[in-house]
């Protein structure tokens, strides 16, 4: 996850398998629990997934997905779900590609139409 590095005071450094959008991805999460970590088993599989797959699905979504998981799971969250599992490899590729940078100030652009109609989700929009 993110540290800062003895030698190096990278206040910006991620560890090798993470990247901005796992991060704020937590950080929706523990807005959504409001910081509460449960050991109840029910609770935490509910937050964080019920495995790795379900854990780093659940970080990719849009952050109001994440947050308000119960107003958008039919709203939003489904069409999300099954267009991203619409991509072929290639695709989720350059979909990953972007979206672990979590900069979509920019209107996050793909050459390839069905990773842009993936990419719509993540524009701010109101709750």
């Amino acid at each position: 996850m993110k540290y800062i590095p003895i030698k190096n005071r990278d206040r910006k450094h991620s560890g090798e398998h993470w990247n901005s959008r796992y991060l704020r991805g937590i950080q929706c999460i523990l807005n959504a629990t409001h910081g509460v970590v449960s050991p109840r088993r029910e609770f935490f599989e509910a937050a964080f997934g019920k495995n790795v797959k379900e854990f780093k699905r659940l970080l990719l979504m849009p952050d109001q997905y994440i947050i308000y998981r119960d107003k958008h799971k039919n709203n939003g969250a489904a069409s999300w779900k099954q267009q991203l599992s619409a991509l072929t490899p290639k695709q989720k590729k350059e979909f990953f590609a972007i979206v672990h940078t979590n900069n979509f100030d920019n209107c996050a652009h793909s050459e390839i139409k069905t990773v842009n109609v993936l990419l719509r989700h993540y524009r701010k929009s109101p709750r």
